[in-house]
């Protein structure tokens, strides 16, 4: 399996990469990126074309792809159990499923991660769960298919933002990681431990939030209004603050979501430690971002950069810039084609 497409279906745009490499964790290369937002279309019969479209003209070399799941779409948690083999936990969650998922199992795929010593009690391991409403999931497949894509595996967009980011840093044994991955309608807060999503919670704020805040303030349309919190954002002292005013409430609202995140987890892990704050997503290009946020978080603040570690292709060479500035905006679908490679 020398590349694999990462499929990252966004509610506004889709966002594809093919990963290469020749031996398995070594010279990963990035051959191709794209990002298209004129292929989302609302008619039905018209995404299915669209999508269609976006695949044939990519010009993929291998029709292999690993395809997102939203977290709205997802059911996650985590337990304590006091087994080690996998056979075991499977066991017991087809058995004693009803205790943790919100569906019967027999209407759910589910899959699970074993993430270390429970936190109370070190004779029991705490076992991360996903889980997915099995119609979905098939109708995940069937799309792919419909494209001409072999689908190998279907997973939270989480999973694959945390491989993309984490898998080259590692935390100490009581540190813990956040991300917020911003999308168009919401925001996903990760709290990461030993490199596995130990909890998380969605916020119903994201870009397109901001762009309606902005567009309302200033009598904007919402293409300008878009474009405005691209260029601008929060950054002071510009077109006298007009802008970073209009997006300062919905930002403010989000900030203190992401310090509930935090809170809810220290009052039940505190021990921990937050090291730092990793902002993905389409909207966390946006100016100022990380400053504001630093000043208000009153923690390390960083942009992702899922590139990290992976060598770019000559033929990408003309993109360069753009993936660099809008590396963030790559951060699942980088993740879900490396799930494979590491």
């Amino acid at each position: 399996m020398p590349s694999i497409i990462g499929l990252d279906l966004g509610n506004t745009s889709y966002r594809a990469v093919e990963v290469f490499s020749k031996s398995k964790s070594k010279n990963l290369t990035l051959e191709k990126a794209f990002v298209c937002s004129e292929c989302v279309k609302e008619n039905t019969k018209e995404a299915e074309e669209g999508f269609k479209h976006f695949i044939r003209d990519s010009g993929f070399a291998t029709r292999d792809v690993l395809l997102s799941l939203p977290e709205t779409k997802v059911f996650s948690t985590s337990v304590s159990l006091p087994f080690r083999d996998p056979k075991e936990i499977r066991n017991y969650l087809d058995i004693q499923g009803g205790k943790v998922f919100p569906k019967p199992v027999s209407e759910i795929v589910y899959s699970f991660q074993i993430v270390g010593p429970g936190e109370q009690n070190k004779s029991e391991n705490e076992i991360s769960i996903v889980a997915c409403d099995r119609n979905f999931s098939e109708s995940m497949f069937i799309k792919a298919r419909s494209a001409g894509l072999r689908v190998l595996a279907v997973e939270p967009e989480s999973h694959a933002v945390v491989r993309a980011l984490m898998r080259n840093r590692t935390q100490a044994a009581n540190e813990v990681d956040l991300i917020a991955n911003i999308g168009a309608n919401d925001t996903d807060t990760m709290v990461i431990k030993n490199g596995y999503v130990s909890f998380s919670r969605n916020v119903a704020l994201g870009g397109i939030a901001m762009t309606k805040a902005i567009s309302s303030a200033l009598a904007l349309s919402y293409e300008q209004a878009e474009a405005y919190k691209k260029s601008y954002g929060v950054e002071a002292g510009v077109l006298d603050d007009k802008v970073r005013k209009a997006i300062l409430p919905v930002l403010e609202s989000l900030i203190n979501e992401i310090k509930r995140t935090m809170n809810f987890y220290f009052t039940r892990n505190n021990l921990c430690v937050f090291k730092r704050v990793v902002y993905t997503g389409g909207s966390s290009v946006m100016p100022g971002l990380l400053a504001y946020s630093a000043e208000m978080l009153d923690t390390e603040v960083e942009l992702a950069n899922p590139f990290e570690g992976l060598i770019l292709s000559p033929k990408l060479e003309n993109q360069k810039d753009f993936l660099i500035a809008n590396g963030p905006l790559f951060s699942v679908a980088i993740g879900l084609a490396l799930r494979d490679f590491i």
